[in-house]
């Protein structure tokens, strides 16, 4: 009896313990990543006003459903596994807007695992958060997030893009030139 009770009780903390690991792989809460990229890229905005940047692509003919899921934020119609570079994905779109300055802004993330967006303006002196959010799930394996807003850009403006996961983050700095 007592070596049943034993077994039972250590069951119990091993579950626990697993338990208790498993929130904290998806926690965002944390300062210091295992990895953190950090990238720089500049974009020219055209005559229109538009600009576009991505850290991989999907090829389109090899993966249609995932290419056309990410370019319209609908959920792909199958998972999406492994860390292969072109399932870990960063973009920022720039369109002008309704004001003479302003512009629509939508920065876009892709991994197969839960991850936050934010979308960060910075000067000389501060960053300044513009968005956050979490990403949203597609499937067990397919996290998506994107951001759109109305920012006020002006040459030589630059935005970051924040990937964070669990043990890794990437930063695309984004340097925006007006033509």
């Amino acid at each position: 009896m007592l070596n049943k009770l034993i077994l039972i009780v250590g069951l119990l903390l091993c579950s626990c313990g697993i338990a208790t690991q498993a929130t904290s792989i998806a926690s965002f809460e944390h300062k210091q990543f295992y990895e953190l990229s950090v990238s720089e890229h500049f974009i020219t905005l055209d005559s229109s006003g538009a600009g576009h940047f991505a850290s991989a692509t999907i090829d389109a003919e090899l993966q249609p459903r995932l290419a056309a899921a990410f370019a319209s934020g609908c959920a792909p119609s199958y998972p999406l596994i492994g860390r292969d570079h072109a399932q870990w994905i960063r973009s920022l779109d720039i369109i002008a807007g309704s004001g003479s300055d302003l512009y629509l802004l939508t920065a876009k993330a892709l991994a197969p695992y839960p991850i936050r967006l934010s979308l960060i303006k910075r000067n000389a002196q501060n960053e300044y958060l513009i968005a956050k959010i979490n990403s949203a799930v597609f499937n067990s394996a397919t996290h998506f997030a994107r951001v759109i807003e109305e920012v006020a850009v002006q040459d030589g403006d630059v935005f970051i893009v924040r990937h964070e996961g669990a043990r890794q983050a990437f930063e695309d700095v984004i340097t925006v030139t007006l033509k």
